[in-house]
């Protein structure tokens, strides 16, 4: 046992150790938010505002709300509504966090409807997800589950994943409130590998959070364990004290379960304080419930009957219908232990009744039935969808029977035209024939020789001079670390460090990209094209790459629907869009912005991938994918490059049979484009 002791308490400062960590990366970033609310760029000062706000949201709701109302103050000035929206539904989120849950209500309504006026379903989407929330708190699960579910409904349809992702996690947990243990398990899961898909830390954390309170429900309390660890390592990996909180309170549920009390205490306590620093009212309740309830369990009824007395009365004052009902089942316990069993039946009347009136069986049925309403529209939409393929199906097959015929009687009467005339010409067609094809054949044979002496030319190129100046940098820096360690600064250390990390980070992509090129050119990959969710694809390849963009602030943002499917090979697809998007990144300038954006037709699914770069001139546009005539340059942070990533998209994406391009102009910054069939 004291063992186990010692180990948690080991992890605890290894968990305190990387929070720490944590919250000065996260310090930092802070500071470069709050320093660009100085530019002239009243967009961007506004961007730096959300960014702002999603932070402290997290971490120090009044914060957000003293940013929030500036923010606001900025947006309406300017009349920049849809930002308008998001400020005031940020601004909801932060007073939600503190339980001020009139106030969040208040600023949820006014952003629904704002957004209901410009026509902005997923801004009408989010906020009823968290209205559902509200609902929840205040008891009235009728109102929640049917917000929930509209706020489903209109997110599914709109792009706003991360919002979607949220919601099902709102409904795993409704549904384990209301003891649908099943349901909530089914929505758990599948609120966990979207919010992976995604890749979306926060809401990852999330969704763990709901398995493993799902799972001390059912007792299981080793796979409790395992989620709710996994929450608190993403949590603390984004210093979400929030979510820090919320970890630490379940796993000390789960201590206390298993009789561990002092260490469910220590969490208990731990959690306690976060909330206590975020002024998170309803938290704040919550532990000091908990805390009585496990001084109960050790048999101290008066310090258990202090603190849940506590608990009941900010629950009161914060119409926390659920938690008051649980203060009240509580006390009966604790006053039934101390045998003052007067007191005692007094509370066990109050809480039964309150719980009869929160959930009975009237609600549940009409709670099913918005769900039984929701299901069916999910599926008439989907007939909808096959109806409306079936029939374009059929005009195009009525369409290409008639085209066929048509043919057909032209090549009749053509060959009857031209019957006498083929038997006379018969012999020199032939013959010219056979000469046209022997030319053909030397000309293909001519440019395939030149095309392969280019390659072997320009890898030649590469390795001489492209591949050996990193690794004679990163031979210098590593020799003048070497040798003159103990005399160097810790600044200089870094710098040098620093420097190698880059040289090495360029060389291995070089390195990639020249591997995946010798594979095309010799016919070693497989190529294997199938039908691809494109949204689901891109989204690890968009969540690696946004990173990258962020060191340089530069702004990446996408939009692609999630039921546009392409017919391509994943790993190919995979590549094309990050060699695509790191190439914008490198030659765009800190501040700038990325979008990505689709298009469709009856064959192809077009992609645009357009930033606010230094553009290129017509010369290098020209040349742009010859591997013989491409011009390397230098980006904007001086990053290395070879110009041989944008020849090796042009060869994948022929493959899978569609086409690249691209439109610059010097200044004003490039769009690539490329298409891909859509089967």
């Amino acid at each position: 046992m004291l063992n186990k002791t010692i180990s948690l308490s080991i992890s605890v400062l290894l968990f305190l150790s990387f929070a720490r960590i944590s919250f000065s990366q996260a310090d930092s970033n802070l500071d470069s938010m709050l320093a660009r609310l100085n530019s002239t760029d009243v967009k961007e000062k506004i961007y730096s505002y959300v960014e702002i706000l999603q932070h402290y949201n997290r971490t120090m709701p009044d914060n957000s709300i003293m940013y929030g109302e500036k923010a606001l103050q900025l947006t309406r000035t300017g009349g920049y509504k849809l930002e308008e929206a998001e400020i005031l539904y940020l601004v909801g989120v932060a007073y939600q966090a503190k339980s001020n849950y009139a106030k969040a209500m208040e600023y949820y309504q006014s952003s629904s409807e704002l957004s209901k006026k410009i026509n902005n379903k997923a801004g009408v989407g989010k906020c009823l997800n968290r209205i559902s929330q509200l609902n929840d708190v205040h008891g009235e699960y009728e109102k929640a589950m049917e917000n929930c579910l509209k706020a489903l409904s209109i997110l599914e349809n709109s792009n706003d994943k991360r919002a979607l992702g949220s919601t099902y996690n709102t409904l795993a947990i409704l549904h384990y409130i209301l003891k649908n243990s099943d349901k909530a398990m089914e929505n758990a899961r599948r609120a966990l590998q979207f919010n992976e898909a995604l890749n979306d830390e926060i809401l990852m954390a999330v969704s763990h959070e709901h398995l493993g309170i799902i799972y001390i429900g059912k007792k299981d309390y080793r796979r409790a364990l395992f989620h709710i660890k996994k929450s608190l390592e993403l949590n603390q990996a984004k210093n979400d004290k929030f979510g820090i909180a919320g970890s630490y309170g379940n796993l000390a549920v789960i201590y206390r379960s298993t009789g561990k009390y002092e260490e469910a205490l220590k969490y208990y306590n731990a959690s306690l304080a976060i909330k206590k620093e975020m002024k998170n009212l309803r938290g704040i309740a919550s532990s000091t419930s908990s805390i009585g309830l496990t001084y109960y369990n050790m048999g101290q009824y008066e310090k258990s009957l202090k603190y849940m007395h506590q608990a009941l009365a900010l629950r009161k004052k914060l119409g926390d219908k659920r938690g008051i009902a649980v203060s009240f089942s509580r006390l009966s316990d604790v006053y039934s232990a101390m045998n003052d069993y007067k007191s005692s039946l007094e509370y066990f009347k109050k809480s039964k009744s309150l719980n009869d009136s929160l959930i009975n069986e009237g609600k549940n049925k009409r709670i099913a039935e918005y769900q039984a309403a929701y299901n069916n529209e999910k599926q008439q939409k989907e007939i909808l969808m096959l109806q409306q393929e079936n029939t374009i199906q059929g005009h195009l097959q009525i369409f290409l029977l008639a085209i066929s015929l048509l043919l057909a009687a032209a090549a009749i009467s053509i060959a009857i035209a031209y019957r006498s005339k083929r038997k006379i010409n018969a012999l020199l067609v032939e013959h010219s024939n056979e000469i046209t094809e022997q030319k053909e054949e030397l000309l293909k044979l001519n440019g395939q020789l030149k095309e392969a002496i280019v390659t072997k030319d320009k890898f030649f190129s590469i390795i001489a001079h492209d591949l050996k100046t990193p690794y004679q940098g990163l031979l210098g820096y590593s020799q003048i670390l070497s040798a003159e360690y103990t005399t160097l600064t810790e600044k200089e250390k870094l710098t040098f460090i620093k420097s190698i990390e880059e040289l090495s980070q360029n060389s291995f992509k070089l390195l990639e990209n020249l591997l995946e090129w010798s594979r095309l050119q010799t016919g070693k990959i497989v190529f294997d094209p199938e039908n691809l969710n494109l949204l689901l694809e891109l989204f690890p390849t968009l969540g690696l790459l946004k990173q990258t963009a962020q060191n340089k602030q530069i702004i990446l943002d996408y939009e692609i629907g999630n039921s546009i499917f392409v017919y391509a090979d994943k790993n190919m697809l995979s590549m094309i869009i990050r060699n695509l998007v790191s190439n914008s990144i490198k030659f765009t300038n800190p501040a700038g912005s990325i979008s990505i954006r689709v298009k469709t037709d009856d064959e192809f699914v077009e992609v645009s991938i357009a930033d606010t770069g230094v553009g290129m001139t017509k010369n290098v546009l020209d040349n742009l994918f010859n591997l013989d005539k491409s011009i390397s340059t230098k980006g904007t942070a001086n990053e290395e490059g070879t110009g041989l990533g944008l020849s090796l998209c042009k060869e994948m994406i022929t493959r899978n049979g569609g086409k690249i391009w691209a439109e610059s102009e010097v200044g004003k910054g490039t769009t690539f484009f490329f298409t891909l069939r859509k089967k």
